[in-house]
């Protein structure tokens, strides 16, 4: 082999050797386990340096750290004598808004003699924390505004954490003008702009209030709140009187069906209030003529009407729906008298008589009654009636008792037993209601039975209704529900009535979701006509289903059914398969739109005809385009033969407007087929304009004044400036003098209109000024005009007079700090702008006092003040330097080396 090639192994081997000699010489550890650290703390690192050689060692350490990190120990020289080791602590100072994650820190031990050459070196890794802090600071909104103005105020969000965040915004009582959503940077900030509309038709003082709430990624949520006062522009007429409300309305009307017209007019004057300003005494009054129910049956017949009740009497005279109980009387309208007297708090008896106006089977009723109530929920009444027949019909007399009892906590029940006579026969009728809540169960009842000669409301009729509700899991209840209807209710022909159905139904609810829930159910239904010549009878055994979604402004809900009908009505082919769907859409695009579409489809074998489909669509819509304005607009192409007992409108469009307070006009459109109808619909439009007024009954309360005289500084003329007190206004004379009279007593807002006055003057006193109206009363308010006090400023770092490495400058932020000037009962609050300069401009003179908050401040920094007091002189500008200085920090200087061994030589 050549010896070059030997010679250059022999070094090569040789310097491996000794290099990893050299390696083993010092051994360097990092003390304890901690490998993360907090920012905007201390943090402490131990290192334990031996020396494994066999001879001593110097060294000059140092260390690498990332930049914004300040290292606080100094690093003296080190000595190691042969198997000796040493700790060497350093103290480092983290910035609070240090990014969060990964770092690399690298200890080193230069050589002594050459400080550039680095002999050992340590390197480790450390994990700087997440930390998640922010605030929410109001920064600026007016103190007041007027009714009927939009406002505006500013908050800021800043990010105290080290970390990116993205923050949600949301208010409850403002609209948040730009993005619902902010992210910021670690001590990022943003200005965030509400805006709050306040109603213009204000007639009082009103306070709302701005709230902004902002949410952190990890779900903090912090908010920040002020309150304001909206002033009235106007306000009702300082009306001295008690007042009775009355108001007059003209309805005229046409209609048009089987191409013939008509048309008729209508006159209504209608009261209800009191007649005593303590409210004791109640008086409530129609009087609507001519009739015109041979022109529409849209119920515009003509009433005549009057009530008075105070504390132990109520008594009516005239044309109204007369009651007693379901199985004697349960609504008969009429033309008639009713009293009820109170003979003590729990006692009461009446009466009433009435001659129906719709109804020819009965001429008269007569009824008396008498109630004692135990308590709330318990109460026994006992009733008697006689109903006069026509000529040559037996008279007939019923007795009832009727009563309500609370069985258990929420457990109620109402009972009533009846006996009536009709010639010479008589017989029994008995009602019972029952409602209850026992833990997850709720049920509602009722049960009607009259007898064959019971002559009541009922008669030879059986009917009951019964709901069950379990509700098994929070998302989950079960329910079934029992119904008859009655048969042969004896009706007036004013009101609707209803076919004889019978259903039986089990189903389950589901909450699918927050806004979605599922319903099915099983049913068993019979419906059956009651007219001689039957238009449907049919049962439907069937199982249907539907889901429902909320998704903010838009909502639907999508159903069907299937299941199998048998038509009596059919000799042949009574039986088929049916089935129905249908489907509901909303949508409310604002607080002033809605629309609604619906559709159903379905072949329904319940009736006698060759089409047994029936497809139905609809669309509603509502809209409050401009205040005081309602438009309601519904259209439907068709309707089930069964609702042929009740009137429907295939177009129904209405408008309402009210203007100058007391007028309202309405203009309503109809295209109806009256119940027991199938075709031949009419077309019936109404226009209607009513006035409200108030007659005067007693004078309540004596007027009072308000005076007072407007100065400026140095006699300059106080002519011309206008006084707002709430809504009403005066102009101040040419010697400042301003006059308010005959006003009501009362608590009043006091504002000067600043459009006269120059852009540096101000009012002495806190406006609006509230001001307190008493009866025959001089008010006075006196107010100076004097000249603005303007404070300015700016935000400077404090150089220390002892330079450490701990306290080296920075270059840190001074802009986006919360100032507020206050004194009692007036503040004013602002943020120092991005160079840290500041201004409040316009302020009353006297003494005030500066508040510095140290939100958004880095947390290694202070201010050397933060309470500044101040007596401003009108017109003086003053300049103020805000000092920030480094945070004081008790610092220990020790040995750079802990000597915790002599396992070296001694010397």
């Amino acid at each position: 082999m050549n010896r070059y090639l030997i010679i250059l192994l022999f070094l090569f081997f040789n310097s491996l050797f000794t290099f990893s000699q050299n390696e083993n010489e010092v051994e360097i550890s990092l003390a304890g386990k901690k490998k993360s650290f907090i920012p905007g703390k201390i943090q402490t690192l131990v290192y334990r340096i031996k020396n494994n050689s066999e001879q001593t060692l110097h060294f000059h350490p140092d260390i690498i750290i990332p930049d914004q990190w300040k290292l606080i120990t100094g690093l003296g020289d080190l000595s190691l004598k042969p198997n000796e080791f040493k700790i060497q602590i350093i103290s480092i100072n983290i910035p609070s808004q240090f990014l969060v994650g990964k770092q690399q820190i690298r200890f080193l031990l230069n050589d002594k003699s050459d400080e550039g050459k680095t002999l050992f070196s340590f390197e480790t890794e450390v994990y700087i924390e997440e930390v998640t802090n922010f605030s929410v600071n109001l920064v600026d909104a007016p103190p007041n505004t007027m009714a009927g103005d939009d406002t505006e105020a500013s908050f800021v969000i800043r990010n105290d954490g080290n970390s990116e965040q993205t923050y949600t915004l949301s208010s409850t009582n403002c609209t948040i003008k730009g993005q619902g959503k902010i992210t910021l940077p670690p001590s990022g900030s943003s200005t965030v702009k509400v805006n709050i509309e306040t109603s213009g038709d204000l007639q009082s003082v009103e306070t709302m209030g701005y709230t902004l709430k902002a949410k952190s990624n990890g779900g903090e949520e912090k908010q920040a709140y002020k309150r304001i006062q909206v002033l009235p522009k106007s306000q009702e007429s300082h009306d001295l009187f008690h007042r009775f409300p009355v108001n007059i309305s003209t309805r005229v009307l046409s209609k048009s069906a089987n191409d013939q017209n008509s048309t008729g007019y209508q006159v209504e004057i209608s009261g209800k209030g009191s007649i005593d300003p303590e409210g004791t005494h109640q008086i409530e009054f129609l009087a609507r003529g001519p009739n015109q129910f041979d022109v529409s049956h849209l119920g515009l017949y003509d009433q005549y009407y009057i009530s008075y009740n105070n504390n132990r009497m109520k008594i009516t005279l005239g044309d109204k729906s007369y009651s007693l109980s379901p199985l004697t009387e349960q609504a008969r309208y009429g033309t008639g008298i009713e009293a009820v007297y109170g003979v003590n708090p729990t006692t009461s008896v009446g009466f009433f008589y009435v001659k129906p106006k719709f109804f020819n089977e009965i001429d008269n009723e007569y009824a008396l009654f008498a109630k004692k109530e135990f308590s709330t929920e318990n109460y026994l009444q006992l009733n008697l009636l006689r109903k006069n027949m026509p000529s040559g019909e037996e008279n007939v007399n019923i007795f009832s008792a009727t009563g309500n009892v609370k069985l258990f906590d929420k457990t109620q029940a109402a009972i009533e037993l009846a006996r009536g006579f009709e010639g010479g026969k008589s017989d029994n009728a008995f009602r019972l209601t029952l409602s209850s809540q026992i833990s997850k169960f709720s049920l509602s009842s009722f049960y009607f039975y009259t007898g064959e000669d019971f002559p009541g409301y009922y008669t030879n009729s059986t009917f009951y209704s019964g709901f069950l509700n379990y509700q098994v899991f929070k998302t989950m209840s079960v329910s079934f529900n029992a119904r008859r209807d009655f048969s042969n209710a004896q009706l007036d022909t004013l009101f609707s009535t209803a076919p004889y159905s019978r259903s039986l139904q089990a189903g389950i609810n589901l909450k699918l979701g927050s806004k979605t829930f599922l319903k099915s159910t099983i049913r068993a239904n019979e419906r059956e006509d009651r007219l001689l010549t039957k238009k449907f009878h049919y049962e439907t055994l069937s199982y249907n289903s539907n889901i429902t979604h909320n998704a903010g402004n838009f909502n639907f809900r999508l159903g069907g059914g299937y299941g199998k009908t048998t038509n009596f009505l059919l000799d042949e082919n009574n039986e088929k398969n049916t089935f129905n769907t249908n489907l509901n859409l909303s949508y409310k695009p604002g607080e002033k739109y809605s629309f609604q579409v619906h559709g159903s489809y379905s072949n329904v074998n319940s009736f006698i005809s060759d089409q047994q489909n029936d497809f139905i669509f609809g669309v509603n819509a509502l809209a409050n385009p401009v205040k005081n304005l309602n438009i309601n607009l519904h259209l439907q192409n068709s309707y089930s033969i069964e609702e042929y007992y009740r009137n429907r409108n295939l177009l129904q469009f209405m408008i309402d407007y009210e203007f100058l307070k007391k007028h309202k006009v309405s203009l309503n459109s109809y295209y109806t087929i009256f119940r027991k109808q199938v075709e031949d619909p009419e077309m019936t439009v109404t226009f209607n304009y009513s006035y409200k007024l108030g007659i005067p009954l007693k004078q309540v309360a004596e007027a009072g004044s308000v005076t007072g005289k407007i100065t400026r500084e140095n006699g300059k003329s106080s002519k011309g400036i206008i006084v707002y007190l709430n809504g009403l206004s005066c102009i101040s004379d040419k010697e400042g003098n301003f006059f308010f009279k005959n006003i009501k007593p009362g608590t009043y807002n006091m504002l000067l209109d600043r459009s006269i006055l120059s852009m540096d003057e101000i009012v002495d006193k806190i406006t609006p000024l509230s001001v307190e109206v008493i009866g025959n009363q001089d008010s006075k308010i006196n107010l100076a005009i004097t000249s603005a006090v303007n404070l300015s400023g700016k935000f400077a770092i404090k150089k220390a007079q002892i330079t450490t490495k701990l306290l080296e400058g920075d270059d840190i932020s001074l802009g986006q700090i919360v100032m507020e000037l206050h004194r009692e009962n007036e503040s004013y609050r602002i943020i120092s702008n991005p160079d840290g300069s500041f201004q409040f401009p316009f302020v009353r003179p006297g003494k005030w006092f500066l508040k510095i908050f140290r939100s958004g401040m880095d947390k290694q920094y202070n201010f050397e003040k933060d309470h500044f007091e101040f007596d401003f002189k009108p017109g003086e500008t003053k300049e103020l330097v805000v000092k920030v200085i480094k945070k004081k920090r008790r610092i220990i200087f020790m040995n750079n080396s802990i000597n915790l061994s002599s396992g070296g030589d001694k010397e």
